[in-house]
This record gives structure tokens, C-alpha cells and sequence, in this order.
């Protein structure tokens, strides 16, 4: 355990807002499906290390997702949706998999169900 870093929680959670306005701004194409997808992810793991950092805990790659995953938030699907995320991520990254437009269609219907909820809860945790 660390203590909570405060700062870096706050930058993380500005950095994800930022990105990800940008990402849904971004005209859908399955030349750029890979790319966005990815970044969507990185997006939602940007508020798990954020969650983390608050906690001052040694953060590893797959706590940063949990952590998001743990959130008690009520929507329309449960948060372990978001693993597919991951699974498609790593796909992209490491297998050289090409995202479909219905990847990213799955990826951007998550965000919309998703992203608000873990944002708010997110700024709520950094901000006290």
C-alpha cells in the first residue's frame, strides 16, 4: 500500500474524459475500428488506475479493469461486459486482430451504456 495519490487520480480522470470525448467525436470506420476500440478500452482502464491510485494500491494491469468492474453502479447490463472490451483489446494488441464495425458498434454501444455511470462515480471517489 501507498497513500493515495490524489493528483495522479485527478489526471487520469481528466485524460480519460478528454480522450474519450475526442474517440466519440471520431466518424466510425473499419479502417480506424482497431484504433478506437483500443482506446475506448484504455479509456475505462484509465479510470481503473485512477480508482487505484486513490486507494494507494499497487496497481497491475488486469486490478485496473477489476476496479472499474467493482464499481457498484446500476445499468442497463452488468459491468462485466466490459471484459469483452479487454478480450478484443488484447486481440488487437497482441494477436493482430482487425476490430469490425460491429466491434466497434459493441464498443461504442458499451460506452453509451457505461461511461457516464463510471465517470461520475469515478470524479465522486477522486474528488473526496
Amino acid at each position: 500500500m501507498k497513500a493515495p495519490d490524489v493528483a495522479k487520480a485527478r489526471s487520469l480522470v481528466q485524460a480519460s474524459e478528454r480522450e474519450m470525448q475526442y474517440l466519440l467525436e471520431l466518424k466510425p470506420t473499419a479502417e480506424g475500428a482497431s484504433t478506437i476500440v483500443s482506446r475506448i478500452y484504455e479509456c475505462f482502464h484509465q479510470l481503473g488506475q485512477a480508482l487505484l491510485a486513490m486507494e494507494g494500491k499497487v496497481e497491475n494491469h488486469e486490478d485496473r479493469l477489476k476496479a472499474v468492474i467493482g464499481l457498484q453502479v446500476t445499468a442497463d447490463r452488468p459491468l462485466q461486459a466490459l471484459d469483452w472490451l479487454r478480450t478484443v483489446r488484447q486481440n488487437i494488441n497482441y494477436n493482430g486482430y482487425q476490430a469490425s464495425l460491429m466491434d466497434l458498434d459493441e464498443a461504442i454501444a458499451l460506452v453509451k451504456t457505461f461511461w457516464k455511470l463510471i465517470l461520475g462515480e469515478t470524479k465522486k471517489r477522486v474528488s473526496q
